[in-house]
């Protein structure tokens, strides 16, 4: 799969909703799962409260239509890494297909600046997605490792 996404690095700003896009071509795989793994950076408690995102929407788009939610998701609010994995088997529109766009929204509440006018952010690291080759991929991934075989074989014979 070819793929291509945006910057990782997100609420550094005063906006409170920053945003990662990734745009893939998934012509040949389908069961799609998408994994990352996340932490909240410069991460600052502040009367036992910590500061920053609380909460991370996956959307998906195909073709340049519009965006559809997957779901959003409560984020773990630590300085750690965390593993975060969606299946996205179901949505038939986006297997096997391109111009697939899947998007990243990081909210938080705009209340949660830091005074001083410091912002945690959001730190994205190991971006996956993954698919199973479609059948007729499979099948003639095979014949050229077939064919590839059969050619060696062929001169080890000639060389005996």
């Amino acid at each position: 799969m070819a793929a291509g996404w945006t910057s990782g690095v997100l609420n550094t700003s005063t906006d409170p909703n920053d945003t990662w896009l990734l745009s893939v071509d998934t012509t040949g795989y389908s069961g799609l799962m998408l994994r990352f793994d996340y932490r909240l950076t410069s991460a600052v408690f502040e009367n036992d409260f910590l500061q920053g995102p609380t909460q991370l929407t996956i959307d998906w788009s195909q073709g340049g239509g519009a965006f559809t939610t997957i779901q959003t998701f409560d984020l773990v609010r630590d300085n750690a890494y965390h593993e975060f994995l969606l299946d996205l088997a179901g949505i038939a529109a986006i297997q096997n297909a391109g111009g697939v766009q899947i998007r990243g929204t990081w909210s938080n509440d705009a209340s949660e600046t830091i005074p001083g006018g410091t912002f945690p952010s959001v730190r994205l690291d190991n971006l996956q997605l993954m698919g199973v080759p479609e059948p007729a991929s499979v099948v003639l991934l095979a014949c050229g490792v077939a064919a590839a075989r059969s050619q060696r074989s062929s001169r080890r014979r000639g060389m005996g």
